[in-house]
């Protein structure tokens, strides 16, 4: 009989009211590889996170082969052998590969201080045992994204893990990268290593798993094993996934019968946008879903002025405008913030006060404003607070900041700026837990000022916990 490495029975699990995981049940047997496939925000990261301790079920029970186990943080599934890789490193990007080896072990001892030279050899045996060319003095900060998944892998080895999950970690790399990742996959399973695969796409979970588990509306809905003669039923499992799920029908959570302060109407582009319909009040939270990015930059660049209409309408205020290729921000008061532009809208040289001063950046690097001190005091009284920044710290230079700080340093300058409509583009990439739920809250506390936000909903969390409604993009 194979033995058991995790099962997971009545795992129940809400958001705002909203049941996500519904009695959903899991076991994972030794040395096999498991892909949890469904849409995006089904629940499938959820599931992970709870084994892996990163967050508590509002019920769950727990088997470790046949002894009832309590996961109640990560520390605890790190003890029993559960490892979790996610979009967020885990990996401490200034330490050498070895050093991150060691750091942060099951037992919760960091060994880098015993023997770093034994540690090292350690670490370069296990990188060449598993077919890696690295060194173990090797830098993270210098890897690609994709190699750093890998050297998780490779600490999973080194620390005897028996289950890794693998949530959803292939998304913006390339195709060499991607293959290159599977193949590793694959290695942890000759060194009986069980995998739990949280993936979107059924065609990476066909090219590994042993099993193939489909998850919809939070619950297990159906299972396939890999048979040698024809592998896996790929048409039952297309056609399973394919059947939709209706998004638009969360219902909003305020703001119904608010004024509409932009409308889209049947817009379409040349490129990729084709029909595009739905409004945003005042103090309004829209999430978009999009599983193709670039779908969603077309619409940011179509809200931005940057893309032209080839049909439908758009009104602002009840009135019908035409954004492209005017000034958006100063004739609409839209503004766009995105993960790869937030350090580009932030000067290094200037300190917190003079960044939030500064109203367009690119003509006024080098420009530090004067300004009477009433209005400066003004600033200090109305924004210290709401950005988290205390007085004295204003001077500091924009480096002081973290980087949820910094997000929400340029959405009080949008809104002290004139702006509307926020655009939030792509800025959970990356991103712990910890700082999310930050996120989360200025997001709605900028809205209670009766500003707006669009942003694009990369998990569960984005759309039960801040999303007021959704609108998917095809």
């Amino acid at each position: 009989m194979r033995r058991e490495i995790i099962r997971v029975d009545n795992l129940c699990h809400s958001i705002s009211k909203k049941q996500i995981l519904n009695n959903f049940k899991l076991c994972v047997y030794d040395n096999e590889i498991v892909a949890l496939i469904g849409e995006r925000f089904c629940g499938k990261s959820l599931v992970g996170q709870v084994i892996a301790g990163l967050t508590q079920a509002d019920e769950a029970t727990f088997y470790i082969g046949s002894e009832n186990v309590k996961i109640k943080d990560c520390h605890t599934a790190l003890c029993l052998g559960i490892h979790h890789i996610g979009t967020d490193t885990k990996l401490i990007e200034e330490l050498s590969i070895a050093d991150n080896f060691f750091v942060l072990t099951p037992d919760g001892n960091s060994k880098q201080a015993i023997n770093r030279k034994k540690n090292n050899l350690f670490t370069n045996e296990v990188l060449q045992e598993t077919g890696l060319t690295f060194s173990s003095k090797d830098i993270v900060s210098g890897l690609s994204t994709a190699d750093k998944y890998i050297v998780q892998m490779a600490k999973a080895i080194a620390n005897k893990a028996c289950l890794v999950i693998i949530d959803d970690i292939f998304g913006g790399l390339s195709t060499e990268s991607q293959n290159r990742l599977l193949d590793y996959i694959k290695v942890l399973k000759q060194k009986n290593i069980s995998v739990l695969l949280m993936e979107s796409d059924f065609k990476r979970a066909f090219a590994v798993a042993d099993r193939i588990v489909i998850m919809k509306y939070g619950e297990n809905m159906r299972e396939y094993y890999w048979n040698a003669d024809g592998g896996f039923d790929t048409d039952k499992i297309q056609h399973i996934l394919t059947e939709n799920i209706n998004y638009e029908s969360i219902p909003k959570k305020s703001g119904e019968n608010a004024d509409k302060l932009l409308e889209l109407k049947a817009v379409s582009t040349a490129g990729r946008l084709a029909g595009i319909s739905f409004d945003l009040s005042e103090g309004d939270i829209l999430g978009i879903i999009s599983d193709d990015s670039n779908t969603y930059s077309e619409l940011v660049g179509l809200l931005t002025g940057k893309k032209n209409v080839s049909g439908g309408m758009t009104y602002l205020n009840g009135q019908p405008v035409l954004l492209y290729n005017t000034d958006v921000q100063k004739e609409y008061g839209i503004y766009c913030i995105g993960n790869e532009s937030i350090d580009d809208l932030l000067c290094e040289n200037l300190s917190i006060l003079d960044n939030f001063l500064l109203s367009v950046i690119p003509a006024r690097k080098n420009v530090k404003l004067m300004l009477p001190t009433n209005y400066i005091d003004f600033i200090y009284y109305e924004f210290t607070d709401k950005i988290g920044i205390h007085k004295k710290d204003w001077k500091k230079s924009i480096r002081f900041l973290r980087y949820d700080q910094k997000l929400r340093l340029l959405l009080y300058r949008a809104l002290a700026s004139g702006a509307k409509i926020i655009i939030l583009d792509r800025i959970f990439s990356g991103q712990d837990l910890f700082v999310r739920q930050y996120i989360y809250k200025f997001m709605k506390e900028y809205t209670s000022l009766n500003r707006s936000i669009i942003f694009k909903a990369e998990t569960t969390d984005d759309i039960y916990n801040i999303s007021r409604h959704i609108y998917r993009l095809k």
